[in-house]
């Protein structure tokens, strides 16, 4: 069993392979981090003000945490990913004042949120690969060397979050804008699968 808490066995610097290994077992990745979310959020009267946006011990204020939601899909299990990244886009970002948890370092809370919701999120800064969430448009453009790339997505509703029609958990840059268009369809909770 490894000695790593939850959340410092998803901080790592690592790929999701790694992590695995480290902790012994899919399972055992698994199990780390679905605990990473229903800690107790009560951090004690002496923790940082600047500690917010938690759900259970995961902290979306704190940007090096922000891969954190992706590594489900990273494992196998990439309507959990959909699940966390609804719930954060949902319920952490509002249209006001005070309308994200943490604070804005040059740009990253707003980064991640622009991602996301595009459906896709770069989880390993290197790897060139954007690992899929769950978009909340209906449509975007976006300009890119050569072109557009468009993603459109069908069936997008609060209840249908889980990718349906993608048989793979990553993009992987550049090739995925020769696409030009990615279809993307939605379904319920009742359509979601392992990949």
């Amino acid at each position: 069993s490894c000695c790593l808490s939850s959340a410092d066995c998803c901080l790592l610097a690592a790929s999701s392979d790694s992590r695995v290994d480290l902790v012994g077992s899919r399972d055992a990745m698994l199990e780390k981090l679905d605990s990473l979310f229903i800690i107790s959020s009560h951090l004690g009267d002496e923790a940082s003000p600047d500690i917010s946006g938690l759900i259970g011990q995961y902290a979306h204020g704190n940007e090096p945490s922000h891969h954190i939601l992706y590594l489900y899909a990273m494992v196998g299990q990439p309507w959990k990913t959909a699940d966390k990244v609804r719930q954060v886009l949902s319920e952490l970002y509002h249209p006001d004042p005070d309308g994200l948890s943490g604070n804005e370092d040059v740009g990253q809370m707003s980064a991640w949120y622009i991602m996301s919701s595009l459906g896709f999120y770069q989880s390993e800064p290197a790897g060139g690969r954007y690992w899929f969430g769950c978009p909340i448009f209906d449509k975007a453009e976006i300009d890119v060397k050569g072109g557009t790339f468009v993603i459109e997505v069908k069936g997008n509703s609060p209840e249908n979050r889980y990718i349906r029609n993608i048989d793979h958990t990553f993009l992987r840059y550049p090739p995925y804008i020769c696409l030009k268009v990615l279809p993307v369809t939605l379904s319920s909770p009742d359509t979601r699968r392992s990949l």
